[in-house]
């Protein structure tokens, strides 16, 4: 299998059929080997346009991508099962392959998976992404947005926040008890027995 899809990216870079592996195809493959089949996904280039941003991160059901996800793969007569069976180092190559695949058909770029959609935890933050290409969105969906990160971070605050108490167990510390313990044995057995009965 794994040279049957590396067969299949040669053929994609090398313009034989475009419509063997496209961009949403290649995108579900990818995402198939991060574990991340239900987190809404694109690719970012410097070219991006704002309607393929927004189609392909936010207008999503995240139910409804895995089932997208699993057609797209088999269109490219792939078994969605056998990508999740394969070993670290085969999902590697792959995703390796993909990734200069990306690279070479669509321009430099990554893909940006919205892990906020999927748990609060993650660090990912789409707003400064948004800043950072330089997009005009909706007004209503960088709203949306800004509640969703607002609410993200109360989250964290509330939940995560925790202080580090650490005790000290030196080695030091408890060499000193044993020494003191071993002369109040020495010095006094009556002494040294309610000691160590206390």
């Amino acid at each position: 299998m794994l040279k049957d899809i590396e067969f299949l990216l040669n053929q994609r870079i090398h313009n034989t059929d475009k419509s063997i592996l496209t961009l949403e195809i290649l995108l579900s493959l990818y995402a198939f080997l991060k574990d991340a089949e239900n987190v809404p996904c694109a690719y970012i280039t410097k070219t991006l346009k704002e309607e393929i941003f927004t189609n392909y991160l936010f207008f999503v059901n995240t139910k409804e991508l895995v089932l997208k996800n699993k057609r797209n793969i088999k269109k490219a007569g792939i078994n969605p099962f056998d990508l999740k069976i394969l070993p670290i180092n085969k999902k590697n190559r792959l995703i390796k392959a993909i990734e200069d695949t990306f690279d070479f058909c669509y321009g430099e770029g990554f893909v940006y998976f919205d892990w906020s959609r999927t748990s609060p935890f993650y660090q990912d933050n789409i707003l400064s992404l948004i800043k950072e290409l330089s997009m005009s969105l909706d007004a209503n969906l960088i709203k949306v947005l800004e509640e969703r990160q607002a609410k993200k971070n109360l989250f964290i605050k509330k939940y995560c926040s925790h202080t580090i108490k650490s005790k000290n167990y030196s080695w030091k510390s408890i060499t000193e008890i044993a020494v003191f313990r071993i002369r109040l044995l020495h010095s006094d057995p009556t002494i040294a027995r309610e000691h160590f009965e206390s």
